[in-house]
């Protein structure tokens, strides 16, 4: 499932801290924060349903990888609320 082009921004935004991580996203330029918003756009049902059965598994069976793909889906959800409430203000 998972494409190319998505590991380079997986590990891009594998900021853990809430707060650092919003404050990357808020300071996006428009274009850049459109194209975070939608880039699970294509291919959204299939990433989250492979992150799927994760409360499922013990915590020693977690991977970085799989955490950094949460993290990835946090940034991408926030990323959604922020392009709507930076359009909201025009």
């Amino acid at each position: 499932m998972k494409p190319d082009w998505l590991a380079p921004l997986v590990e891009r935004w594998n900021i853990d801290d809430d707060g650092e991580r919003e404050k990357a996203v808020e300071a996006l330029d428009d274009r850049e924060l459109f194209l975070l918003a939608h880039s699970l756009d294509d291919i959204e049902d299939e990433f989250w349903d492979a992150l799927a059965g994760a409360e499922d598994r013990p915590p020693e069976e977690d991977t970085p990888e799989y955490r950094a793909m949460v993290v990835f889906g946090m940034t991408v959800d926030y990323a959604r609320v922020a392009l709507e409430q930076r359009e909201a203000r025009r």
